[in-house]
C-alpha cells in the first residue's frame, strides 16, 4: 500500500472534536488527526498484516500512524529490539498501552516488561508496568506462579509519583489479581504491604487495588472460573 496515500486518508479521517476530547484525556495530540481508535483497528483489518508498512507510518510520526503501525505489525517481526527502538520514541500513554498490547504476546514478554520497570523515563517506566498488566491477561498458557515475581517489583516501585507511572503499576497490579484465585490472593497480600508503606502514593496504589482485588464481583468470576477449571480436570 502506498504510504503517502494511506496517510492522506488517516487525514481525512481525523475530526477537531476527536482530537479535543483526546486532549482531555491526556493524550499528546501534537501530530494527532483526531482518529477513534476502533476506526483504526477496523482500518487494520482491511490492510493486513505488513512490516513494511508499519515501518513507514511508524516513521512518519503522526500519533493514528504510529497506533496503526501496531495493529498491521507482524507478530514474528515484533523482536525485543524492535520493541527497545520504538519504546524509545513513544511520548503519550495511549501509545504505550496500545503497543504493550501488541508486545504482550511475545515469549519473552514478562522478561522484558521486568527490565523495563528498571528504566527512568516515565513512558519507557510506564511500558514496563503496562506490559505486565497487558501479560496477565495475554500470556494464558505462561503458569500463574510465573507472574509472582512481579509482585515484587510493584512494591519496589509503588512509590513512583508521576502519574504515568502509578497508574500503570496500579494496573499491572490489579491485572495479575485478577488472574485466577491464586494471584488474586498474592496480589491482595502484595496490596496490604504496599499499604503499609508511608507514601501518598503507595497507599492510593493499594487501596484502589483492593476495592477492585477483593470485591465481590471479582471473587465470584473467580471462584467460578475455579471450579471450571476442576471439574475439567475431573472429567
Amino acid at each position: 500500500m502506498d504510504i503517502a496515500a494511506l496517510l492522506e486518508q488517516l487525514a481525512q479521517m481525523g475530526s477537531e472534536a476527536n482530537r479535543k476530547g483526546m486532549a482531555r484525556f491526556a493524550i499528546n495530540t501534537e501530530k494527532a488527526w483526531g482518529i477513534p481508535v476502533h476506526r483504526l483497528r477496523s482500518l487494520a483489518k482491511t490492510i493486513g498484516k505488513d512490516l513494511e508498512l508499519s515501518e513507514a507510518l511508524w516513521q512518519s510520526g503522526f500519533h493514528e500512524a504510529r497506533l496503526l503501525s501496531f495493529f498491521v505489525l507482524p507478530p514474528a517481526a515484533c523482536t525485543p529490539q524492535l520493541m527497545a527502538e520504538r519504546l524509545s520514541q513513544i511520548n503519550s500513554w495511549d501509545l504505550c498501552d496500545q503497543a504493550c498490547a501488541v508486545f504482550a504476546t511475545h515469549p519473552e514478554a514478562l522478561q522484558i516488561a521486568m527490565v523495563w520497570c528498571q528504566k527512568t523515563a516515565e513512558f519507557e517506566k510506564r511500558a514496563g508496568f503496562s506490559l505486565m498488566a497487558c501479560a496477565a491477561v495475554h500470556q494464558k498458557k505462561t503458569a500463574d506462579k510465573a507472574l509472582l515475581p512481579l509482585l515484587n517489583i510493584i512494591e519496589q516501585h509503588a512509590t513512583d509519583p508521576r502519574r504515568y507511572v502509578y497508574k500503570a503499576v496500579n494496573w499491572a497490579l490489579r491485572q495479575i489479581g485478577k488472574r485466577s484465585l491464586f494471584l488474586n490472593g498474592a496480589a491482595v497480600q502484595s496490596a496490604f504491604r504496599i499499604r503499609e508503606i508511608p507514601d501518598k502514593t503507595a497507599r492510593w496504589i493499594a487501596s484502589d487495588a483492593l476495592r477492585e482485588l477483593t470485591g465481590t464481583g471479582v471473587q465470584l468470576r473467580l471462584a467460578g472460573k475455579s471450579q471450571v477449571k476442576q471439574n475439567a480436570s475431573i472429567a
